[in-house]
């Protein structure tokens, strides 16, 4: 027979097992937060730190710490860079699982609250223009970086502003007239919602099925000057991974998949959210 939640979980979450449903999973493992150990054992969900980059504390905003960028993957040589702010962050560790199986390395240049946008300055922090230069000018000097990744938060309502697109595209110009091939990451829906709490709720009430997320075209309206530009990039070489595609049917996008969340909170992706996006 299987266990019980640990003693204790009956005054906040009713005992489970271990081995249980994807609803029972989610009582448990909200009722174990803070406690890594328990979610291990509890409903075999894993502990947070599998949601989040395990490579988040040491490898995100670099610049602003004065370290050197995260080289992630294989013990080679990096052929490929990730530029982007926090959101770019989980794809990179995605990213990186997928080359550390192919033999191959990539850069994390992650900056916070910073898209990889030329010429932009973050109202809030200077040193955003001096990263992305910084960013820009190490792609320069390394003609092995081949491939370069763009991700940020493009669905936060600010970066659709005609001015922010605008310069987005003179970037993508600009890396693309040093050789390099250009990967835009494009933009992964944000929900209404912090989405682990959601799903617990969700799972108290017995009504985890019906787990959905945002309306899809409240983000296709949030983003449309910059998805305006999708085709003429994709017809100029650029390559482009699109969120949407892969977690939004024609109404709704989702928020959970083979019992995990897709995001740590509102619009982070989790890394499960982040390897779903890239694929295989």
């Amino acid at each position: 027979m299987p266990a019980a939640c640990p003693p204790g979980a009956s005054s906040s979450s009713p005992a489970v097992p271990w081995r249980c449903s994807a609803s029972c999973r989610w009582r448990c493992w909200r009722w174990a937060a803070g406690r890594n150990a328990l979610r291990r054992r509890c409903c075999n969900s894993p502990p947070a730190s599998t949601n989040i980059s395990p490579k988040r504390k040491a490898c995100h905003d670099t610049f602003a710490r004065g370290a050197q960028p995260c080289v992630l993957g294989a013990k080679v040589r990096p052929d490929a860079l990730l530029w982007g702010d926090s959101h770019g962050v989980e794809m990179a560790y995605a990213l990186s699982l997928k080359a550390k199986a192919e033999g191959r390395a990539l850069i994390e240049r992650t900056t916070s609250s910073c898209p990889p946008v030329l010429g932009y300055d973050a109202p809030k922090d200077a040193r955003c223009a001096r990263a992305n230069r910084a960013a820009f000018a190490a792609i320069r000097a390394d003609p092995g970086i081949r491939r370069v990744y763009l991700a940020a938060f493009w669905a936060n309502g600010e970066f659709d502003d005609p001015a922010f697109v605008a310069k987005l595209d003179a970037t993508i110009r600009a890396l693309r007239a040093e050789g390099r091939q250009v990967i835009l990451i494009g933009p992964a829906p944000p929900q209404p919602f912090d989405v682990p709490r959601h799903l617990a709720h969700l799972a108290r009430v017995g009504d985890l099925g019906q787990a959905q997320g945002v309306d899809r075209t409240t983000i296709e309206a949030r983003t449309h000057n910059l998805r305006a530009l999708f085709a003429r990039w994709q017809a100029q070489g650029v390559t482009l991974i699109d969120p949407m595609a892969r977690l939004c049917d024609a109404r709704r996008c989702a928020i959970i998949h083979d019992g995990l969340p897709l995001y740590f909170d509102s619009h982070h992706l989790s890394v499960a959210g982040a390897q779903l996006v890239i694929g295989d």
